[in-house]
């Protein structure tokens, strides 16, 4: 006979096979204590319940992932960036041409680059054959990406000060620079300025001398596009630092977003189904339940239970929104998602509002004047960059909520015996860690300190002790090329016994207490019983299909019967002979006792309706 699904997963000994009887006498010989049966039961309801969340957890990070794509479309966000990487020169890489853009290293290099691979990319209004094409046309990056209003270039000029130096120094280096206070100039360069124009323009600035010289702090170049095959707008910012040192820092960036997030009703019924999913019922079904009794309480009694109304209410609230025990993980998994989208919404009414969208509309009017096409650009670029910073944001909570939706599958797993293996390895070395951690450090932080007082002044990468850091994190992961530092003084002796103890000995004593927990998991893993899966999947189904069933039976009117109630799929149901158990221990306790035997006879009293069969299923 079956009477359980499966057996507890913490206990070593008590049944745990399948019993078969093919008639009532070998049935009544095959007993067993209604209280080790309830227990069974009880179990048998946890690991459904369990199996129930697991699912429920992975259906859930499903249906966001697949939601996050369709308001952060990355593969045409790479195409557009990829595209805009024309413009700067960044990914070219063609011997003839004169200067590179990761090449800069002088003001003369600037030039060089704005003349030879800049204007000639980005305005554009003749064909490669040379005729001059439509004007609808011109302004074009890689042929698609239109150039709305005018390129935008900004210097940053810092204010002359005195030198932080001793006064015998004064007449040798007599005026510097101060940072902290800055003076901007804007040049703007229409998008129907052919490539000859806007040399001359920039030739000008050179002949003048006092456009890019010792003052200059910052040139950050602007350019905003739109592409309507993707569709979706760009803002390409190209940045040339001026060191203090003395050298030129060149910069490239491109963030892109979509013309519109929610540009079909299909989009948008998809996202209130997200929504919806996400939505708190359980928390909201708990508060009810606590109005509910707080409005049935008496005013004479309501002051003297508040304390009792207040525990009992955290409680509840508790066990249905948080049931996991991941308290931040499963308090988080909601609002996070409902950040993302009210993220959404911000940046959707962003690039909706009508004074945006009618300013966007007058930027490629060639009939503007230069105050006009300034003030335009000026305030459609300050827009793009807040929408800019907004799709940053969107796709930092949505990385947050993949982060967080991922670790609440993980937490579900715990209470899957064979699947939490992974989380109980990680969490039992962990505390193998807490004192290998306090050494480990101790020794990397030496190794990144040396490394920046030994190369901090020959090599970019020791230059800092946050870069030092990065460095050595990199080589432990044989991420680091040794002739970066191999002609330095000293090199030798610190790379190899920097390798030698970190990877050698730190890291092998990593692996090890990993395997050892590893090991230790997987011994307690083979010495309990796992449930079984298929069972458990069965069981899941019947739970989900009997109120269907017993639903459907209501809707086609066929009268009411005491049979389906008990009875589905070939067996009497779990929830009901656990209930109707704890009832005759209650209500009967003379007859009834948690000794006493179960048997397929006695479950075919306690439930009439259900065949021989049906009943010995169960037992």
């Amino acid at each position: 006979m079956h009477l359980l699904l499966t057996p507890d997963p913490h206990a070593s000994s008590g049944i745990d096979g399948e019993y078969h009887a093919d008639n009532i006498e070998e049935c009544t010989s095959q007993e067993i204590p209604i209280q080790t049966a309830l227990d069974r039961l009880w179990h048998d309801e946890k690991h459904a319940a369990d199996m129930k969340d697991i699912l429920v957890a992975m259906m859930s990070f499903g249906i966001f992932i697949a939601a996050m794509f369709l308001h952060i479309p990355t593969t045409n966000m790479f195409y557009q960036s990829h595209a805009m990487s024309q413009a700067s020169g960044r990914s070219t890489t063609a011997n003839e041409l004169p200067v590179k853009f990761t090449g800069i290293e002088t003001v003369s290099d600037i030039f060089d680059w704005l003349n030879d691979t800049f204007v000639p990319e980005v305005f554009v209004t003749e064909d490669y054959n040379g005729y001059t094409i439509p004007e609808d046309d011109w302004g074009r990056v890689g042929s698609l990406n239109k150039v709305l209003g005018a390129v935008s270039f900004q210097v940053t000029r810092m204010e002359a000060d005195t030198c932080d130096t001793p006064d015998f120094l004064v007449r040798l280096y007599p005026s510097c620079y101060d940072e902290s206070s800055t003076t901007t100039e804007e040049l703007l360069i229409t998008f129907d300025t052919n490539a000859t124009r806007a040399r001359s323009i920039l030739a000008k600035k050179k002949t003048s001398g006092d456009w890019l010289n010792l003052s200059t702090q910052e040139l950050l170049i602007t350019v905003i596009t739109l592409n309507g095959e993707l569709p979706g707008y760009a803002v390409t910012k190209v940045k040339l630092g001026f060191n203090r040192g003395g050298y030129i820092d060149p910069s490239f960036s491109t963030t892109s977003t979509l013309l519109d997030q929610f540009p079909s009703t299909t989009t948008i019924v998809l996202d209130v189904l997200v929504v919806l999913w996400f939505f708190p019922w359980m928390l909201v079904s708990a508060l009810l339940s606590i109005a509910m009794r707080y409005k049935n309480m008496s005013k004479e009694s309501s002051s003297r239970h508040l304390d009792e109304l207040l525990r009992h209410s955290a409680m509840a609230i508790k066990f249905w929104a948080f049931p996991d025990g991941w308290f931040a993980i499963d308090a988080l998994r909601g609002p996070i998602v409902y950040a993302f989208y009210m993220a959404v919404v911000v940046t959707h009414s962003a690039m909706t509002n009508s004074a945006f969208r009618r300013r966007l509309a007058v930027l490629r009017d060639t009939r503007q004047s230069e105050t006009g096409v300034k003030e335009t650009l000026l305030s459609v670029t300050n827009s793009f960059e807040h929408i800019a910073d907004l799709t940053v944001v969107l796709r930092l909570l949505a990385t947050a909520a993949v982060f967080v939706l991922g670790l609440r599958v993980l937490n579900t797993f715990r209470d899957h015996f064979g699947l939490s293996i992974l989380t109980r390895t990680i969490a039992s070395a962990v505390r193998s860690f807490r004192t290998f951690t306090v050494i480990f450090a101790v020794i990397f932080i030496a190794f990144a300190s040396t490394g920046t007082v030994l190369f901090g002044n020959s090599v970019e990468e020791f230059s800092s002790l946050l870069k030092s850091t990065k460095t050595c994190i990199n080589m432990l992961f044989a991420n680091f090329e040794i002739s970066t530092i191999d002609k330095l003084n000293y090199s030798v002796a610190y790379y190899w016994s920097y390798m030698s103890l970190m990877t050698f000995v730190l890291l092998n004593i990593v692996l090890a207490i990993v395997v050892d927990a590893y090991k230790e998991e997987k011994v307690k893993k083979d010495r309990t019983k796992c449930w079984v899966f298929r069972r458990v999947l069965s069981h899941v189904v019947r739970h989900w299909l009997a109120p269907m069933h017993h639903l459907m039976a209501i809707c086609l009117c066929r009268a009411p019967s005491r049979r389906y109630s008990a009875v589905f799929w070939g067996r009497i149901r779990s929830r009901v002979l656990q209930e109707a158990l704890t009832d005759r221990l209650g209500v009967m306790p003379l007859e009834w006792s948690p000794n006493t035997k179960l048997t397929a006879r006695l479950l075919h009293m306690l439930f009439p309706d259900a065949t021989m069969k049906e009943a010995d299923t169960i037992c």
